[in-house]
């Protein structure tokens, strides 16, 4: 069967940087992505969703549709940094979606 492949790359930051995220794909807890790296995935073509996630954490989701020799690559971090550090505790009181991790298509 063809396949694609899916490259996240998770960046280097100083939050966050011995947690581990985890790639969620269609639902499925995968592989962590360690600060600073990246993980390839090989997938089956079609449809597909990816959330990261950490503890009680997630990204939002980005849902695309793989074709075959395609290679799809995201992006994902903690937009908390700079003076934002400073209400981290107000942040993990609000667990939404996307306010503490992202990923967006890089």
């Amino acid at each position: 069967m063809e396949k694609g492949l899916l490259i996240v790359k998770r960046i280097h930051q100083r939050k966050s940087r011995f947690r581990r995220f985890w790639i969620l794909i269609d639902g499925e807890r995968r592989q962590p992505v360690k600060d600073g790296e990246a993980v390839s995935l090989e997938l089956q073509i079609g449809k597909h969703d990816v959330q990261i996630r950490q503890d009680i954490y997630r990204s939002q989701k980005i849902v695309f549709d793989l074709k075959a020799g395609e290679t799809v690559t995201l992006e994902c971090g903690s937009p908390i940094q700079g003076i934002k550090l400073i209400a981290t505790w107000l942040y993990a009181l609000v667990p939404i979606p996307g306010l503490y991790i992202y990923l967006k298509r890089a």
